[in-house]
């Protein structure tokens, strides 16, 4: 997850949701919580393949940061240097 380009330095940590995508991420929380509380003997595994499809969702979502420009070379090396530093 710390190297997911959803939780990079800089990047909007919020993600609005248009009321189709919370209900649909709402219906993961469901099935993690059923999981959780079940007797499932690999929960564990279905959790974590939740949290990765919530994640893969939020970067669906997101909108591109693929464009991100750098004012001048010091702006850019310090950018590099803070998501080193986060890792």
């Amino acid at each position: 997850m710390q190297n997911s380009p959803l939780f990079g330095i800089g990047d909007n940590p919020v993600i609005s949701l248009s009321e189709e995508q919370a209900l649909f991420m709402r219906s993961i929380f469901r099935k993690m919580l059923t999981a959780y509380n079940g007797d499932y003997p690999h929960k564990s595994d279905l959790i974590k393949s939740c949290i990765t499809l919530v994640i893969h969702e939020a970067l669906r979502i997101q909108p591109s940061q693929q464009t991100t420009s750098f004012k001048n070379g010091a702006v850019r090396i310090t950018h590099l240097f803070m998501d080193l530093l986060e890792r």
